[in-house]
């Protein structure tokens, strides 16, 4: 009689470790998607640039997951994104191309960012650099032509040409995919830490109430405008997240760009000194947001590079 050409069954121990590691990815996934799902719905309330506003946080979360869990978790990602825009109403076709492409595009993200030597830890300058090609050239470009061509293609001739759709979607996504990325990667790491050191402890909490200071005055413009307001909406998250990042709590500023990027949305579409129509407003808001992003990344490439 012939041996079993598979071998003999593995020991009930290993089969029940192998069950287990297949639930802990399944409640992993289920977790990112709904991650996903409420960072869609909080980026379509920021700014009315559909499908774009609700991809972008979802996309960074889907490479940032990619990276830490595999696979699994960046198709929880996208099925998260793909609930939510077709709970807003986006036709099926569209979320579904929407939702594949952001996987996708996860997916060669994270070859670039292995050719790249990246390592999630952000001690190295080339790290930042690393996560801003990826970002800007594999995660938001593809999906940004492939869905400006779709768009133009089914709007039929007459409608708005492909070219600022796609300028307009690559901003979006880049300017929303990045800080996402970066908050939720740097996220786990940072928890260890503070954890460990009483002192640093203390100084997330201070920074935290700052963060919360900083929401609350973004928050309120809208239905309170006023110049003094206004002014410290737009200078205060440069302000306050740069001093966090030179002082060693890049996870909070990279949490504090998320938040001052939906918030900014607010201010940009509400009453007050920034009123503008749509394309202005989204123009003002991406070279304020892409401005901060900058301050930021290179506050920390320039702090990790005078520490090393």
């Amino acid at each position: 009689m012939n041996p079993d050409p598979h071998g003999p069954l593995p020991p009930l121990r290993e089969r029940i470790a192998g069950w287990n590691l297949l639930a802990a990815g399944a409640v992993r996934a289920a977790a990112v998607a709904l991650g996903a799902l409420l960072l869609a719905f909080a980026g379509s309330l920021s700014i009315g640039l559909s499908p774009w506003a609700a991809m972008a946080l979802p996309a960074g979360l889907a490479l940032a997951a990619h990276w830490r869990w595999g696979r699994g978790a960046a198709v929880g990602a996208a099925f998260g994104l793909l609930l939510a825009l077709l709970s807003m109403g986006v036709p099926a076709g569209l979320a579904v191309l929407s939702a594949g492409l952001v996987g996708l595009a996860s997916e060669v993200a994270q070859m670039l960012l292995r050719r790249l030597r990246f390592d999630a830890r952000f001690e190295r300058a080339s790290d930042v650099s690393a996560l801003v090609l990826a970002t800007l050239l594999t995660l938001a470009l593809p999906p940004a032509a492939v869905l400006s061509a779709w768009t133009s293609a089914l709007a039929g001739p007459g409608s708005l040409q492909p070219g600022p759709e796609f300028v307009m979607g690559w901003l979006v996504l880049g300017l929303g995919s990045l800080p996402a990325a970066t908050a939720a990667l740097a996220f786990d790491r940072s928890v260890l830490h503070t954890l460990k050191s009483p002192a640093a402890q203390g100084r997330s909490v201070f920074g935290g109430l700052l963060l919360l200071v900083m929401a609350v005055v973004m928050w309120v413009v809208p239905a309170a405008p006023s110049p003094l307001l206004l002014a410290l909406a737009v200078f205060m998250p440069p302000v306050l997240l740069v001093t966090l990042t030179l002082r060693e709590q890049f996870t909070l500023a990279s949490g504090g760009l998320v938040l001052a990027g939906l918030l900014g949305g607010c201010v940009a579409m509400g009453p007050g000194l920034l009123t503008l129509t749509l394309p202005g407003a989204a123009t003002a808001l991406a070279v304020w947001l892409g401005a901060l992003l900058a301050l930021v990344l290179l506050a920390h490439a320039a702090t990790v590079e005078w520490r090393s």
